[in-house]
Parts: structure tokens; sequence; C-alpha cells
């Protein structure tokens, strides 16, 4: 997290302590993404990712930026596809922005790397951080691997009844990473929240953040 602007001092411990602030993209910036995700052959995830990652680099001043996405990883098993209930698995997703000289470069990159990830995401994470626990360079804390994560809701299906499906934000208070944003695909605009551990970041801090990553897509989609 090293470059963030106006980040608190990290005492070295960390606290799972977490707090909301929801966002949106106006109904004309939404339109521009989803055109520059058809344009370039991608999904909308991979832009709204390619577009975190570039407001990551000019932060961090770096070469590499990791950051982490959730992945469906117990749907591949047979014998949980039928239930109902949470089976999303944590990846890390390491992109070097140094070498990708423009957006579609690093879209193409960001493209392969969540690729890998996906394939490769049968081991739970936690059982991974059990595993590497005291090995040289391995981080430490409520997550060794990434302190930002990014995901994607796409839009709920029109399932033909008389009532409506839509995810509501519950407040627990907690946040599993130092930032987290979701992003929602609905037909009206993307909208989003931004879950932050606010003994790292002020609220002014994620709003610029949220203003930054805004004004990188504002660049990007003409």
């Amino acid at each position: 997290m090293r470059g963030w602007p106006t980040e608190k001092p990290n005492s070295g411990a960390r606290s799972c302590y977490g707090r909301i602030h929801p966002f949106a993209f106006s109904p004309e910036l939404s339109a521009r993404v989803r055109d520059v995700s058809r344009r370039f052959n991608g999904t909308l995830f991979l832009v709204l990712l390619t577009g975190l990652a570039t407001a990551m680099h000019r932060y961090e001043k770096g070469g590499d930026v990791v950051l982490g996405t959730l992945s469906p990883s117990g749907r591949k098993q047979s014998e949980v596809m039928d239930l109902l209930g949470y089976f999303l698995n944590p990846v890390t997703l390491r992109l070097n922005c140094g070498t990708q000289t423009t957006f579609a470069e690093l879209l193409h990159h960001a493209r392969g790397i969540v690729s890998d990830a996906i394939s490769n995401d049968d081991v739970p994470i936690e059982r991974l951080a059990r595993a590497l626990e005291g090995e040289e360079g391995f981080g430490s804390g409520p997550s060794p691997f990434f302190n930002v994560a990014v995901s994607l809701q796409p839009p709920t299906p029109d399932l033909g009844l008389p009532w409506s499906v839509t995810s509501m934000d519950v407040d627990s208070g907690g946040s599993p990473w130092a930032l987290y944003l979701a992003f929602i695909d609905r037909p009206e605009g993307i909208i989003g929240r931004a879950q932050f551990n606010p003994d790292l970041f002020e609220i002014e801090t994620i709003k610029g953040v949220l203003q930054e990553l805004q004004c990188i897509f504002e660049t990007i989609c003409v």
C-alpha cells in the first residue's frame, strides 16, 4: 500500500475494521466504459480491473501492481453446483504495469493474468497462506497476499416474476482488505461500494481514489 495519498501511519498491527462508501458512474460514462469493453473484445470486469490497476500504478510508482479478485472456484465441483451459498475463492493478480505502454496492452496483459488465476483457483487461499506462513518474504496480517481487491456483480437476470431481485449493502463494521471495490452493473449505470479500513485511510482519501479512477475512465473512454 505504499505511495497511496494521505495514508494513515501503519503501526504494524492490522485490524479488520471497515466502512462502506457508495459511489456511481454517470449513465454516460457507464455506457462509454461498456463500449470500450466491446471495442477491445474484453469483458466489463477486465476494463474495470485495468482502470484500477492504472490508478494504483500511478500512486505506487512501481512496475508491478498486486491486487485480488473473487473466483467462483467452488462451483467447479458437481457436488455444490445446485447449492445456494458463498462459493467464492479470493485469487491474487500480479500485473506488470511498467512494461505495458497503452491501456489496450495492459488490458490484454490483464486478460491473461485473470485467465491463469481462475484456471488455478482450486486451492483455498487460506490453505495457501498456512502453507507459506513463516517463509522468508511472506507477508503477515489478515490478508498477506494483497491489500486491494475488486469484483463485479453482473446484471440481475429478468426472472419473469412480478417481483425483482436487487442487492443491498450490509455494513458489518469489518473489511477483509484495506480497500475493496465492489462494482455492480445495472441497466441505469455502473454503481458500487468502496469497503475500506478506516485505520489505514481517511474517507477523503477514498473519495480521491474514486475520483481519480473516474478521471482515468473519462480519459480512456473517448
